[in-house]
């Protein structure tokens, strides 16, 4: 298990699933955007993650093989 914790950028779109509410939806995150991990909230090898203010589930290895930590880059306008 490896231990996943801040922002991270998906470089690949990856599949979450939310088990909100009596039935489980699984959706497609798109490459390129945010999401947060705590790294404390797990079920079994899905990790939770925030994305969109949402709550959602994604595979560990998925995670591992298709983002990476966020970097901040700040442009101003000239």
């Amino acid at each position: 298990m490896l231990y996943m914790q801040g922002t991270y950028r998906l470089c690949k779109p990856t599949i979450a699933i939310d088990r909100g509410g009596d039935e489980t939806h699984c959706y497609q995150i798109p490459e390129g955007v945010l999401v947060v991990i705590n790294g404390a909230h797990r079920q079994g090898s899905l990790v939770e993650v925030l994305y969109s203010g949402r709550a959602l589930l994604m595979f560990e290895q998925d995670l591992i093989e298709r983002a990476q930590p966020a970097t901040a880059h700040l442009h101003r306008a000239g």
